[in-house]
């Protein structure tokens, strides 16, 4: 199987990197949104000329990466694959999966961050089509992609979507389906106990971040990154960590908790560990 058509499903952040990515790599994608259309396509276009400011999205230019992009409210089964990017809510994602068609025919994954497949997969028509792939923040720089499947999908779809992956520079690594998976299973362990340790000791968030770039080559402080990838959206990932029973921690920080009562989300309004004004 070829994938040729892909349509992404949500507008949030995770899907406008996901359609970046895919457009600059020369695939035809539909966006689905409830946002007006139009709206949508301002905001992308913005985004690609910022993108194509800084790193160039290869030989095409801008508006012929554009021409690759539509954006509905609605969509028909004419796809190769369907790629969920709704919020991190099992409901949410759930309704989504369970409209699909009967007659669909093609692959479906989640781009779920914490959810199980296994859990999600009870809601698609075709399980045997149905996948995970984590992509991450931001899609066009990072690399990997976390591949989770279970005992009912096929090794053809496993397959298709690797290789489509790997010819498009993406590094696909398959991985167990638990909650948070490989990343942010590990990743968001070190987020608790930074939180844990900044609201119990008489420490500093800049400390708690400077000793893990300085000390172990993090890029970014896991604070500063908790406020990259936004509170409210670590508050969601926490949740269902604390859901696992073989995860260490069971309840959310206390100091995000306070944070977000404050309305501090992070980068997305300014404030969160650190005020961004």
């Amino acid at each position: 199987m070829t994938i040729r058509r892909v349509l992404v499903v949500g507008f949030g952040r995770m899907g406008q990197g996901l359609t970046s990515w895919l457009a600059c790599s020369g695939i035809e994608v539909v966006v689905q949104t409830r946002r007006a259309t139009e709206r949508c396509r301002t905001d992308f276009e913005s985004a690609m000329m910022r993108i194509a400011e800084r790193m160039k999205p290869g030989p095409d230019t801008v508006p012929e990466v554009l021409k690759r992009v539509n954006f509905v409210n609605d969509f028909d089964n004419n796809m190769d694959w369907i790629v969920e990017c709704l919020e991190e809510d099992l409901r949410i994602k759930s309704e989504f999966l369970n409209s699909l068609s009967k007659n669909y025919s093609g692959i479906v994954s989640t781009n779920t961050s914490t959810l199980t497949i296994e859990a999600l997969s009870t809601h698609v028509p075709n399980p045997s089509l149905f996948l995970g792939t984590h992509f991450l923040n931001p899609v066009p720089v990072i690399p990997l992609v976390e591949i989770i499947f279970t005992d009912r999908t096929d090794y053809g779809a496993i397959s298709t979507i690797c290789e489509f992956l790997k010819e498009h520079g993406k590094i696909p690594v398959k991985v167990p389906d638990v909650h948070g998976f490989v990343v942010n299973r590990i990743l968001f362990a070190a987020l608790f106990q930074a939180m844990e340790l900044l609201d119990a000791q008489s420490v500093t968030a800049h400390a708690i971040d400077t000793c893990m770039k300085e000390g172990c080559s993090w890029p970014m402080g896991p604070l500063a990154l908790a406020d990259y990838i936004g509170l409210d959206v670590c508050e969601s990932i926490m949740k269902s960590l604390t859901q696992d029973t073989s995860f260490p921690y069971r309840n959310i920080p206390q100091v995000l908790q306070r944070l977000l009562r404050n309305d501090h989300l992070g980068r997305k309004n300014h404030k969160g560990f650190y005020n961004y004004d």
